[in-house]
């Protein structure tokens, strides 16, 4: 459903793309995912301009007389990344960032591609601890205030290398250097970068 952004500039880039997607042969579950995320950008959308939101005013809906407008291209790429996406407890951040990207004039083309292509590297456990950090950080919870030191368990195991491999991916920022997974210090930690 196109609800609230009928008559916008997005709608013209939500109805182009629908059409090249549904000319496509996807296998159900792909068929499903893209469907998701595409409903529930439309949604998200929707919401943010009933609320009062106003779309971006740059020359992200514009088609240029040699390419299509950044809107399609972005909109084409979050799809294919829902389509290919194993984890479907994802396909609603994918939405969720269209959405935002489709209000954030900061966010140019080539920022929007690389945050898309971040978002497919990412597990959602990933997602969850970015969230989880960045919860802390705006509420000023303090977190533990030194190092593990060791890590044991499966599961610790598993969360503590998911956080070292945010850090090595420039997504989080350490106060102090983290050289393995037992180095980790909870309250050093801060989203960075994209």
């Amino acid at each position: 459903s196109i609800g609230a952004i009928a008559g916008t500039a997005l709608e013209k880039a939500f109805l182009y793309i629908g059409k090249e997607i549904t000319e496509r042969k996807l296998s159900k579950a792909e068929n499903k995912k893209v469907g998701n995320v595409y409903a529930l950008a439309s949604e998200n959308i929707s919401k943010k301009l009933i609320a009062g939101k106003t779309l971006r005013e740059d020359d992200f809906f514009v088609e240029s007389k040699t390419d299509r407008s950044s809107a399609e291209e972005i909109l084409e790429r979050t799809l294919f990344a829902a389509q290919r996406e194993a984890e479907e407890k994802k396909i609603p951040y994918y939405a969720r960032m269209f959405a935002n990207i489709a209000f954030s004039k900061d966010v140019s083309r080539s920022i929007a591609n690389q945050t898309i292509k971040i978002a497919e590297q990412l597990t959602y456990r990933q997602l969850l601890i970015l969230n989880a950090i960045a919860t802390f950080q705006i509420s000023g919870v303090p977190l533990k205030k030194t190092a593990y030191g060791s890590v044991a368990g499966l599961t610790n195991v598993a969360i503590a290398s998911e956080v070292f491999e945010l850090y090595r991916m420039s997504l989080l920022s350490s106060s102090s250097v983290i050289f393995d997974n037992a180095g980790i210090n909870p309250s050093a930690l801060s989203i960075t970068g994209y």
